[in-house]
């Protein structure tokens, strides 16, 4: 079985010999483990049945469904506290990600790993997972198919950021000055200078709302500025 590089890059995360991925989609993830003999057992869950009923095609497919547990559930709701060593969600908003890790925390602090891929929001997956006493170890930052995303590992460890700006674009990915990153931001840093000049440009004294949005986009381009002088 073949992942995407996204999805290749989550299953490369994973170190421990038993996963619960959540949200699993077509279960591929643990299949690709298994198959490799990364992992030696796996749970898969989603919340809709349709895809869950698909991931048993293909674990059926590959042999696997001695090694697979599938589960229909809504976050953590149906997985057994200790249920396996590393917890896998990948490819939700970093929100929900956050209220599936806070929703049963006894149950996430049961994980010793945790590998997330948030889609969004990705400032407030690091705020969450220091807040239930896990450390960041790595992050990997990609492009995949032209769309960016990044990787989370975490491991059971206090750690908490003293500046802001770490938890919002990464201390991991900074003190790896990464070059893809720095590109990325790069970019974005000259679309948001454009939008910029062009809101200056057609601004009027009473028009308050592109004001504030002039002051948000003015901060965000210098956090971006400092960053990028770090990498």
């Amino acid at each position: 079985m073949e992942l995407s590089k996204r999805l290749s890059l989550v299953a490369g995360e994973v170190s421990v010999r038993s996963i619960c991925d959540v949200g699993t989609d077509h279960a591929y993830i643990p299949i690709y483990l298994l198959l490799n003999k990364k992992i030696d057992y796996a749970t898969a869950s989603d919340i809709n049945k349709g895809p869950l009923k698909k991931a048993e095609e293909n674990a059926r497919t590959y042999n696997l469904l001695d090694k697979l547990s599938l589960k229909l559930s809504a976050g953590l709701s149906e997985i057994s506290e200790n249920e396996a060593e590393g917890l896998v969600i990948a490819g939700m908003g970093g929100m929900l990600i956050c209220s599936i890790l806070k929703e049963n925390e006894k149950k996430t602090k049961s994980f010793k790993q945790l590998v997330l891929q948030p889609q969004l929001d990705i400032g407030e997956v690091r705020k969450c997972v220091h807040s239930l006493g896990y450390k960041i170890i790595n992050e990997i930052f990609l492009n995949d198919m032209g769309k960016f995303y990044t990787v989370i590992k975490c491991e059971k460890g206090f750690e908490k950021y003293e500046n802001d700006l770490f938890y919002e674009y990464g201390k991991v990915l900074i003190d790896k000055k990464d070059e893809l990153y720095k590109n990325y931001l790069k970019n974005r840093l000259s679309k948001l200078e454009k939008i910029l000049v062009s809101l200056k440009e057609n601004l009027k004294d009473d028009d308050d709302i592109k004001k504030s949005r002039i002051q948000e986009l003015t901060k965000e381009t210098n956090d971006i500025k400092e960053v990028i002088s770090w990498l």
